[in-house]
């Protein structure tokens, strides 16, 4: 059974991610993080998960996840990336872009070339 986590719990596709668990036999939405305590606590009470966490980072290193959803807004995606790596997370659903291209371009690289010199 795979031990999944969510990162962000805002009124939009967390939920429609942590339904999709009543339907998946192998693995199982054991915790979940959000900047907001009262979404984060609506959330565990909707979905029956008792994990939860203010702190990503606490999250990885106390529950090990398998599998993280992450549903971050973008400036936050990366950086929540590179934690869920960081802690041996070995996989990351990811439905948006990981990053504003235009805004954070200058600080991405690309097979370790860097793109500050790419016009968009």
């Amino acid at each position: 059974m795979y031990k999944c986590a969510i990162v962000g719990v805002g009124p939009n596709r967390s939920r429609e991610h942590a339904d999709a668990y009543k339907h998946i036999k192998s693995g199982k939405l054991a915790c979940a993080s959000a900047r907001s305590a009262d979404r984060l606590q609506a959330f565990g009470e909707q979905f029956g998960i008792n994990s939860l966490y203010k702190d990503y980072r606490e999250m990885f290193a106390r529950e090990k996840p398998d599998l993280v959803h992450l549903n971050t807004p973008p400036n936050i995606r990366l950086e929540v990336l590179e934690a869920a790596e960081s802690a041996g997370v070995s996989a990351v659903i990811m439905e948006k872009p990981l990053m504003n291209l235009r805004k954070h371009v200058s600080c991405f690289f690309f097979s370790g070339v860097p793109m500050n010199n790419v016009s968009i």
